[in-house]
């Protein structure tokens, strides 16, 4: 049973294979909530690295019993085409959003 419908976690700055661990270690336990909502509005670059952390987290929350699409990305207009090349736009929900914090 999950013990919350949502959980929320925010990134920002720069994320790359220096912040891998960071990112991975930030997100919450994937059968913790029914829908996850990972805010990188305020995020600049990402790289592989990071990538390829959203995917293995996306696969522990639909091995946890979750819905791939209630894993939620928002991201800026800037960072959507990574997404979308790399097909986390078909296989998790990107939602596109304006930066939180003016620069």
């Amino acid at each position: 049973m999950r013990d919350q419908p949502t959980a929320h976690v925010a990134f920002a700055g720069d994320l790359d294979v220096y912040r891998r661990d960071e990112v991975a270690s930030a997100l919450p336990p994937p059968e913790t909530a029914e829908r996850i909502v990972i805010d990188m509005r305020d995020v600049t670059t990402v790289d592989s690295s990071i990538v390829a952390v959203l995917m293995r987290y996306r696969r522990s929350f639909t091995d946890a019993g979750g819905d791939a699409h209630e894993v939620v990305l928002i991201v800026s207009p800037q960072l959507r085409r990574i997404f979308e090349i790399t097909g986390l736009t078909r296989s998790m929900t990107v939602v596109t959003a304006g930066p939180l914090t003016e620069a």
